[in-house]
């Protein structure tokens, strides 16, 4: 247990550059394809409409701004409840 909570305890702070590309790259090369699909323009107009989110409007540039840690930052938010049980887990383990 004390293995598997370090590991995911460091899973929610370190995130790899290289796959954090790859998925950066597959969203760009996706917003090319959406541009052309109907539902892409139903579910943007849908959004702005319903939610007042423009998510069409800089996607690109948001989505190369990105980084690791910004990833990791907000996993860190998200999962602060993880996060939690795993140091319980970890110290319950260690004592």
């Amino acid at each position: 247990i004390t293995i598997i909570a370090d590991c995911m305890e460091k899973a929610t702070k370190t995130i790899d550059p290289e796959k954090v590309a790859k998925v950066k790259a597959n969203f760009m090369k996706n917003a090319d394809v959406n541009l052309k699909r109907n539902s892409y323009w139903v579910g943007t107009i849908n959004t702005f409409v319903s939610k007042g989110i423009d998510v069409m409007t800089d996607y690109k540039k948001t989505v190369e701004s990105v980084t690791p840690e910004d990833i990791a930052k907000r996993a860190d938010l998200e999962d602060e409840t993880v996060a939690e049980v795993f140091r319980i887990l970890k110290a319950e383990f260690e004592d």
